[in-house]
């Protein structure tokens, strides 16, 4: 088994073949790898061939020790934050040479996402490697520091920033001023603001259409009693492959296993 720096949730590639591309998934504050990891489950159906990679930060947070953080963010000083943040992202830095080493893929077949703190690490990553990386996507980041950044810029990468309009906690004008800035760089960046969405990863909610579930790949129901439960057929019509989907089994687990944590959680403190 590969040992990297950092601790690692794997998604193996939906095609079962080797990987082709590689997306490693940052967290944010208090999270870890299995927590974000469920975005690659909704991926993958895109990115076949890809395997995904969810390391954990590497420090226990101070706010909640059942996860992680790249950094303290309570330091009020921005430059302490800098400080702080140099130490997480050379083992970030770091576990992504390892990570295309031993996947023995070319950097130009990684892609860095990361949401709140994990997107503010990809930036700051994904800009002062020398080898460039594919594309940097971030959801509710910001840039940590502009001019330590700007001296340290070693290539250019696509970017794609995300942000709800309701953050109140990372506020969305970090958005706006990281867009400026870093087109004001060259650097090719396209963002999109949320309407009604606060400090989180965007997910639609409207009403459906009975046409649009037959034609879905897959659905489930979610429910207090029911936790989550798949729906393979609607009016008699199969839905999808006619089984529970990928990523139903994948979400089922992952509840139960967040209860069992939980469960345990109680059992220490008890």
């Amino acid at each position: 088994m590969t040992s990297y720096i950092l601790d690692v949730t794997s998604v193996s590639p939906l095609s079962k073949n080797k990987p082709r591309q590689v997306i490693v998934l940052c967290h944010g504050y208090g999270g870890d790898g299995k927590d974000i990891s469920t975005l690659a489950i909704n991926w993958q159906r895109f990115l076949p061939d890809a395997i995904f990679l969810c390391p954990n930060a590497p420090e226990v947070c101070t706010v909640n020790p059942q996860g992680y953080q790249w950094f303290d963010s309570r330091a009020e000083k921005e430059e302490a934050i800098l400080e702080k943040s140099l130490v997480a992202e050379e083992k970030l830095s770091t576990f992504i040479d390892q990570v295309c080493d031993n996947l023995q893929l070319e950097f130009t077949n990684l892609a860095l996402v990361g949401f709140s703190q994990g997107c503010m690490m990809s930036i700051q990553v994904g800009l002062k490697k020398k080898k460039k990386i594919n594309c940097l996507i971030g959801y509710s980041g910001k840039v940590i520091n502009q001019k330590h950044l700007s001296d340290n810029i070693n290539s250019k990468p696509k970017i794609f920033l995300m942000h709800g309009a309701n953050d109140t906690i990372v506020p969305p004008t970090h958005l706006l001023e990281a867009k400026e800035y870093l087109s004001n760089l060259g650097i090719k960046i396209k963002t999109k603001l949320f309407k009604n969405c606060e400090h989180g990863i965007p997910v639609e909610q409207r009403p459906i259409r009975v046409e649009e579930l037959v034609n879905a790949d897959e659905l489930f129901f979610t429910g207090t009693t029911g936790e989550v439960r798949p729906c393979v057929q609607v009016d008699g019509e199969p839905i999808g492959i006619g089984r529970p989907g990928d990523v139903t089994v994948a979400l089922s687990q992952a509840f139960l296993d967040l209860v069992q944590q939980t469960k345990e959680g109680v059992a220490a403190v008890g």
